[in-house]
């Protein structure tokens, strides 16, 4: 961990293993697009500093005295495969470090710190992916939460206005999906110590009885009060105004969160582009999940509706495929 801190200070968060965006060629487009008006000087400023030296996330660590443990929840032990399984891959991308051993006899080797927090870890489904689970850290009980201050980061998601307002008759809509996105962004070292959890061992080839291991994250997790509004400064309003400066993106793209509506008049049109603009995510170190990729349809499913431009109607999702319950709304 100490090695890694020293690599932030002297080289950058975007050379920890688990980072993937590259930082020499993202730092000149996002001041080309400054220069050019598509990208505020404030959110440019907010994301040079995150990419160089970690992602604060709003908290003001001064607040989180002491030392702490909690237990998991029992929904993350309920779903231990699938919690073990998104362990796994978050270690091996190395956006988590797996420490050692964990008993409550060691936690005297946490204790060189002053204050630290293992937080409680639970888990819940995923809204899209039917069956799948997906590992929550609770900073809430740890004091996080109430130590971060959301005064830069509060924001209001309008996609779903956005899309009844660009959706227009016959228009055409394509849906992408940003790969693991609050993973994508380095946490500042300084919050290291309040991102640790015990989990099973996630390399054992047999997981009943294994020892419990410590475990920290080095990059962005499902559950900081701070990393909603973190990420909707990096990738709506810098990421995306980026993309108009360098012409990739010229039609109309609400973003909910990780999703990306792409709409436009032709079809041949809005898939040529919306490729484009996966390719130069992908340059940037940043990447589509290519297999949810939908291609522009009249009729497309995003944010859990079916929007039809010819009928200019807005269905449920799970009404269209029960065929009831529908919501024929306006759009």
């Amino acid at each position: 961990m100490h090695a890694l801190e020293e690599q932030v200070k002297t080289d950058g968060a975007c050379t920890l293993p688990g980072v993937s965006i590259a930082y020499e060629l993202f730092m000149p487009i996002m001041m080309r697009a400054v220069a050019r008006g598509y990208v505020r000087q404030e959110h440019a400023d907010f994301v040079a500093d995150g990419l160089r030296f970690g992602f604060g996330l709003g908290v003001d660590v001064s607040k989180l005295r002491g030392r702490r443990l909690f237990r998991n929840y029992p929904t993350a032990v309920e779903a231990r495969a699938a919690v073990s399984k998104a362990t796994r891959a978050r270690v091996e991308q190395g956006k988590t470090l797996r420490l050692f051993p964990f008993r409550a006899e060691d936690r005297a080797v946490l204790d060189r710190w002053p204050s630290w927090r293992i937080f409680p870890m639970g888990a819940v489904p995923k809204p899209m992916e039917p069956g799948a689970m997906r590992p929550f850290s609770d900073h809430t009980a740890t004091g996080m939460k109430d130590a971060t201050d959301l005064a830069l980061l509060r924001h209001t998601l309008t996609a779903l206005e956005d899309i009844a307002r660009f959706l227009r008759h016959m228009y055409f809509m394509r849906v992408s999906d940003v790969d693991s996105a609050f993973p994508l962004l380095p946490i500042a070292p300084r919050l290291w110590r309040y991102m640790m959890f015990i989990w099973f061992d996630v390399h054992a080839g047999d997981e009943a009885g294994v020892l419990s291991y410590l475990y920290l994250h080095v990059c962005g997790d499902f559950g900081s009060a701070g990393l909603p509004g973190t990420w909707k400064i990096f990738f709506t309003d810098v990421v995306m105004g980026m993309a108009r400066s360098e012409m990739v993106l010229t039609l109309e793209a609400p973003i909910y969160v990780d999703d990306i509506s792409l709409i436009g008049e032709l079809q041949r049109l809005v898939d040529h582009e919306g490729a484009a603009l996966t390719a130069f995510l992908r340059m940037l170190g940043i990447f589509i999940k290519e297999i949810k990729d939908r291609a522009a349809a009249q009729v497309q499913l995003a944010l859990g509706f079916w929007w039809d431009s010819i009928n200019r109607t807005r269905t449920l999702e799970r009404a269209q495929a029960a065929g009831v319950c529908r919501d024929a709304a306006r759009v």
